[in-house]
């Protein structure tokens, strides 16, 4: 633990939310990383599962000396939950989530973003470091990038009212929920987005959702992705990103949930190639189906 001037300022800029579940292991370096930012007008919220390591006790340990942080420690229904939880606690500005096993990249993070955000700033976002691998996620993240891949929410300082405005983080998709809320979010052209070429954490790559699919998610995908790009982008860039997500369901046997993606993907891009690659992937479904019976 590191010497601070973290305590209760009249003006909130910041709430950096945690959410938490039996990570004592890393905790302590995470709230390291903020207590020690030279820039004081911010608020740590801990958002804790009911853990039954030592996390809380860590937690607490950190509380007694720094009057900046508060928790909560209940069983949720997970880390968007927790997620949310923490919004509706937060009283600062702007919302920020930092994962329990990552780190603010220096401790004038928060006094460079300070200094960069103007009142007109509805998203501010920088760069994230990726560890252990060191690679940075980094540029400006723009419909195209993001419709193909989520953009790092550790790079991302959300101003406070727009989870009001919008709508926070639904449940009902328990893995990619923050993927749709970006897609909401940087989606509608009332929301000021900014970006600063400037890192703001290392970010711990394996998360919860690295390795996983919401098939819910992909499920929604025309409430989703069609509704909110269709604005921004081709329709059939858009349905061509359905693509992957037919061959994974092929490859899981689900041959009509694929059949019917295909011919949506399809009737909609008439894409020589992506008919090609889904005959290729429906041959080798097949084969690997027979081989194990």
């Amino acid at each position: 633990m590191v010497n601070s001037q973290l305590s209760i300022v009249k003006r909130l800029l910041f709430s950096i939310i945690i959410p938490t579940y039996n990570v004592a292991e890393t905790i302590a370096a995470c709230l390291d990383s903020l207590v020690c930012q030279s820039f004081p007008e911010f608020e740590i919220i801990i958002v804790d599962g009911g853990s039954d390591d030592n996390t809380m006790q860590t937690v607490n340990a950190y509380s007694s000396h720094f009057a900046g942080i508060r928790s909560v420690s209940e069983k949720d229904n997970g880390i968007y939950d927790a997620m949310n939880k923490g919004i509706a606690m937060a009283k600062g500005e702007w919302i920020y989530f930092l994962g329990s096993d990552d780190t603010m990249f220096n401790k004038d993070v928060l006094r460079f973003v300070a200094d960069n955000i103007n009142d007109a700033d509805d998203i501010v976002y920088g760069n994230s470091n990726w560890v252990p691998q060191n690679n940075k996620e980094s540029g400006e993240w723009g419909y195209r990038r993001l419709l193909n891949m989520s953009i790092n929410h550790q790079r991302i300082f959300y101003r406070a009212n727009l989870f009001k405005r919008l709508g926070s983080f639904n449940l009902f998709y328990k893995i990619a929920s923050d993927y749709e809320l970006n897609i909401r979010f940087f989606c509608d052209p009332a929301v000021s987005q900014k970006y600063i070429d400037h890192t703001i954490a290392n970010y711990h790559s394996g998360g919860y959702s690295s390795d996983k699919i919401d098939d819910n998610f992909w499920n929604d995908w025309k409430s989703i992705l069609l509704k909110n790009f269709s604005p921004h982008l081709p329709k059939k860039e858009i349905y061509k990103r359905l693509s992957w997500y037919c061959w994974h369901s092929m490859q899981e046997k689900k041959y009509g949930k694929a059949f019917g993606m295909f011919c949506t993907i399809y009737f909609n891009t008439m894409d020589f190639t992506f008919l090609k690659h889904s005959l290729s992937q429906l041959i080798k479904s097949v084969k690997h189906k027979n081989r194990n019976h």
